[in-house]
Order: structure tokens, then sequence, then C-alpha cells
């Protein structure tokens, strides 16, 4: 189980990288500002990054 999570966290945080490259700085902050929202988890209740289904 633990190998499992290590996987899902290392494709969150690629995949986090992956939308840092497309954003503006502005869109960068709010991005930023969202995860400290969540106590800096990106998940909510969608499941999904910032919450989205």
């Amino acid at each position: 189980m633990q190998v499992y999570r290590q996987r899902l966290d290392r494709q969150r945080f690629e995949n986090l990288l992956r939308i840092r490259s497309v954003l503006t700085p502005g869109q960068r902050t709010q991005l930023r500002a969202r995860f400290v929202e969540r106590g800096g988890r990106g998940g909510g209740r969608g499941g999904g990054p910032l919450g989205q289904p």
C-alpha cells in the first residue's frame, strides 16, 4: 500500500509541475493561495486538483 501511495504522491507532484509550467505568475500566486487554504493539499471535495472533479 505504501508503494502505491508514494507513486500517487509522485504523480501529483509531477502534475503540479506541469500545471505550473503553463501558468502566469499571477495564476501561480492564486494556485499557491488555494493550496494554503486547503492545508497544503490540492485535493478537495471533488477529489481532483484544487477540488475540481
